[in-house]
């Protein structure tokens, strides 16, 4: 069952891919400060909740053996501590503020 999470993977990758390189034809994208700067702060922030999350899995290591009665609440619970971790730390390097997570029609 490996293969359909890969090709789910290729085939976002080949799409983002055909977008960029069509929209700069066009000339209707271009890379700015604002957009590097935020990237850079988004990766630093992908990385630093990795970090978090194998020392939470370190963490809860005996919970998530797999004949524990009561693995999915720890999974359940490490994986929103990571999503809070990451959340926190995006908002205190500003990489995004709740202004660009609003939807505007």
């Amino acid at each position: 069952f490996i293969i359909i999470p890969i090709a789910t993977s290729i085939s976002s990758w080949f799409n983002s891919l055909v977008l960029f390189i069509l929209l700069k034809n066009k000339n209707l994208f271009q890379f700015n400060k604002i957009f590097l700067n935020r990237f850079i702060k988004i990766v630093f922030a992908s990385i630093m909740m990795g970090i978090f999350f194998k020392y939470l899995t370190l963490y809860f290591e005996k919970e998530l053996v797999y004949d524990y009665d009561f693995k999915s609440f720890y999974l359940i619970i490490t994986v929103l501590l990571g999503l809070g971790f990451y959340l926190l730390t995006s908002f205190f390097m500003k990489a995004f503020n709740y202004k660009d997570l609003q939807l505007r029609y």
